[in-house]
């Protein structure tokens, strides 16, 4: 009997062993035809086909934990990127290819190679001309069958920075078993298969550099989130919430920045879709359904991180800074309404205030019930 579980136990270690050799195998020859091959625009096809290859001939790849590609060029590393959806059942390998000054460029030779599983079997497809990189693959499921939603994403120079982002939704048909798009969003106006933004990162042309924000497309079973960009092309930290009901995302608005309590009345900040903001507040007791006691409009938002007052995306454009905190006033006459939210100076502040002039007239702790996390 011991000799049995010995032979047992040998043989589920040497079958483990076989499938990390397995994995070492298929991205040591992937890692070899993007460190040989040749990737400048128009004359990369011989190398695609040989990744292609490769992964039809390995379709069990698609369950191999993906990796760093080993190259001795660094920048070849980065030819290809995967994503694989939340649910492993299908995988993306973003073909990247090389201008001719060997700068990176998603281009009209840039390549999906679809990798997915349908009914126990694993499939390839290549999806041509792409101008983006999928970064992520969620699954929904509705009561009839399920959807991948695609999030991809790119960006171009000129003069700036611009990017784009957009979500497409797919489902897989029974009888193709191809990919098709489904119009699974459904704003105020109409059915969408897809939703897409365009922003500007930073724009160099005028006499000022203009900063965005910089977050991105998130989603879940529930809830998708897209950042709010100004008809001006300006990412705010505003989201723009849709939530699923079983069979759609459904717009449900702009989500507010933050709710809270402050002594014996009721605060919601907003952002419009024209990125400016908006101030409500209710009295004691008074639900937040029924029409405000005060709004007030045009209110200003600052950020700050370690060294003080600071561009709301500064943690990505010196590298070093981290974003911290915001504060959000309006002004009403004289006086002037300040909520602040985040690390300052050690501690964290959850904070409004009231003041006429110089003299303050409320200070308190905010008792914060709401508060949108995502853009920090």
């Amino acid at each position: 009997m011991k000799y049995f579980l010995c032979l047992i136990f040998c043989f589920i270690i040497l079958s483990s062993c076989n499938e990390r050799s397995n994995e070492d195998i298929f991205f040591s020859k992937l890692s070899d035809i993007v460190e040989s091959e040749t990737w400048l625009i128009g004359q990369n096809g011989t190398a695609i086909e040989k990744v292609l290859e490769l992964i039809e001939c390995n379709p069990q790849s698609l369950d191999f934990p993906t990796r760093p590609l080993e190259t001795e060029n660094i920048d070849r590393k980065y030819l290809i990127d995967i994503t694989t959806s939340d649910d492993g059942n299908v995988r993306v390998y973003n073909v990247d290819n090389i201008v001719l000054d060997g700068n990176r460029s998603f281009g009209p030779d840039g390549r999906w190679i679809i990798q997915y599983r349908v009914d126990g079997t694993i499939y390839t497809d290549v999806w041509d001309d792409k101008y983006s990189s999928v970064t992520y693959i969620h699954s929904v499921q509705s009561p009839t069958k399920t959807y991948y939603l695609f999030i991809d994403y790119s960006s171009y120079i000129r003069q700036g920075e611009f990017m784009d982002e957009s979500i497409t939704a797919y489902s897989i048909n029974p009888q193709t078993h191809k990919f098709q798009e489904e119009f699974l969003f459904i704003t105020t106006k109409e059915f969408l298969p897809s939703i897409d933004i365009s922003w500007i990162d930073c724009n160099y042309t005028g006499d000022d550099m203009i900063c965005s924000e910089l977050h991105h497309i998130y989603c879940n079973d529930e809830e998708l989130r897209i950042p709010l960009v100004t008809n001006n092309g300006i990412m705010t930290e505003g989201y723009l919430l849709y939530l699923w009901d079983g069979e759609y995302f459904k717009f449900k608005g702009i989500e507010p920045i933050a709710e809270f309590k402050a002594k014996d009345f009721t605060v919601r900040i907003e952002i419009l879709s024209n990125g400016k903001y908006k101030y409500s507040s209710w009295g004691k007791n008074k639900p937040t359904f029924m029409t405000p006691d005060l709004v007030l409009y045009n209110g200003e938002m600052e950020c700050w991180d370690e060294t003080g007052t600071c561009d709301c995306n500064a943690v990505y454009d010196n590298g070093s800074s981290s974003l911290l905190g915001r504060a959000y006033s309006f002004k009403n006459k004289e006086y002037l309404y300040h909520f602040e939210y985040g690390w300052r100076k050690g501690h964290f502040r959850e904070y409004f205030t009231i003041s006429k002039g110089e003299e303050e007239i409320l200070a308190t702790k905010a008792e914060v019930f709401m508060i949108n996390e995502y853009y920090h």
